[in-house]
């Protein structure tokens, strides 16, 4: 399947931010993928079906916590573990709190989902 190829079905896709942008979503791999008109933007694409977006935001948040399983990572790790750019890196190291043994695992994730935390009653494996 090509790059750009609809997660869906397969068509040619454009990208699409799991956390969106106008909800502070960060440009990075883990928050893109390909999705084609119809399941971009129709009837039970992330724009108009809660669920469906629901379901994408939790897919991120499990990668997420399947990338930082340890308590405490430095700059170097975050960058190497999730490519987010430079910028975006010192923007997460300026907001964070960092501990002598680095950047809590909890905070990043929380920081790479712009702060979306799903509810223990939306959360279900």
């Amino acid at each position: 399947m090509a790059e750009n190829a609809c997660r869906v079905c397969g068509r040619p896709g454009d990208k699409h931010h799991i956390v969106h942008r106008e909800e502070g979503g960060i440009d990075f791999p883990l928050n893109v993928i390909y999705l084609c008109r119809e399941h971009h933007n129709g009837r039970h694409g992330p724009h108009r079906d809660p669920e469906t977006d629901l379901l994408y935001k939790k897919e991120m948040h499990d990668k997420l916590a399947g990338l930082f399983v340890r308590k405490y990572y430095n700059k170097q790790e975050i960058q190497e573990l999730t490519g987010v750019t430079n910028s975006t890196l010192l923007s997460l190291s300026k907001a964070l709190r960092k501990h002598k043994e680095g950047y809590l695992n909890i905070d990043i994730i929380y920081y790479l989902m712009s702060g979306f935390v799903l509810k223990e009653d939306e959360y279900t494996e």
